[in-house]
């Protein structure tokens, strides 16, 4: 997916004063937000959202992150086109089934988990324990703050 800056016209960055999008795009395009300046980011909650947004605003100095189709579908401009940290960005999706398939372990596979734990002593470490239990290798570990509770 390419990430891009659009809006209602083609004005300068320096002119544009909020920015939304979906958090996972934010993140992916952490780099170039930290390069504006006076620019508030507002998370919503997909990259279509965030565009339909601008659209309806009329506000020249909004702006979203999301696709060129997004663009053409909500009749705002590109102002920016790779905005992503990475070139290769992808977005992955997961299948879940009441009963589980066996994978081709020939093919390459990697599991991606996102939990919350309940904010008491022991809670990561027990989830972690289930996993090793299970004999899964984890490679990454990743903390992110709550946005609904500050601190935790």
């Amino acid at each position: 997916m390419e990430h891009c800056l659009i809006a209602l016209k083609p004005v300068p960055l320096g002119l544009i004063r909020r920015i939304g999008s979906h958090p996972q795009a934010l993140a992916q395009c952490s780099n170039f937000l930290a390069a504006l300046r006076d620019c508030r980011v507002e998370i919503e909650s997909d990259t279509a959202s965030a565009a339909m947004l601008v659209a309806e605003s009329g506000d020249l100095s909004r702006a979203a992150i999301a696709s060129e189709e997004a663009a053409t579908r909500y009749g705002l401009q590109v102002i920016k086109r790779n905005i992503a940290n990475q070139k290769e960005n992808y977005t992955r999706f997961v299948a879940v089934a009441r009963e589980a398939k066996p994978a081709d372990c020939r093919l390459p596979h990697k599991t991606s988990l996102l939990l919350t734990t309940a904010h008491e002593k022991g809670a990561l470490a027990r989830c972690l324990d289930a996993l090793a239990q299970h004999g899964v290798n984890l490679t990454k570990l990743e903390s992110r703050p709550s946005l609904e509770r500050p601190w935790q």
